[in-house]
């Protein structure tokens, strides 16, 4: 695995002096999991959209919901109602730390381009929060988790 590593020089003009802040430890730096293939984030997606599956075992793929621990159910109840669906085609790594992109479909309308964001927490990805949130405010739905 390559490690980059970025040093920022400040310059103090006052003083004279030079300095380069000192990295973090190498363990606070957490491995970032394989990329999951579009058809394993399809599904991942797909149980977080299914009512069926409970809350719990849906906290693990959404950052931040713990503050909200029945919010994967209640969107996941209002994603039926519109009949929503999703489709990864392809994921990669990128800012924050990997991208979904597909299509998604509400209430069998022409299919939408999607891109969703994950980040790596805990050694998993999992949907990014902002990206959460912005999911919710199409459902016109609010979360302590949002705020």
């Amino acid at each position: 695995m390559m490690q980059l590593s970025v040093a920022c020089v400040r310059n103090d003009t006052a003083t004279g002096t030079t300095s380069v802040p000192t990295p973090p430890p190498s363990s606070a730096l957490a491995p970032v999991p394989p990329l999951p293939s579009a058809e394993d984030v399809t599904a991942l997606l797909r149980r977080l959209l299914d009512p069926t599956v409970p809350n719990a075992e849906k906290h693990d793929s959404i950052q931040g919901v713990r503050v909200d621990p029945d919010l994967p159910n209640r969107l996941a109840k209002v994603a039926q109602q519109y009949h929503a669906e999703v489709t990864v085609t392809t994921t990669a790594l990128g800012a924050p730390g990997m991208v979904a992109a597909g299509t998604w479909t509400i209430d069998g309308v022409v299919p939408q381009p999607i891109v969703v964001n994950f980040i790596a927490e805990d050694g998993k990805w999992k949907v990014e929060k902002t990206w959460g949130c912005q999911l919710l405010i199409v459902f016109d739905m609010t979360s302590p988790m949002c705020r």
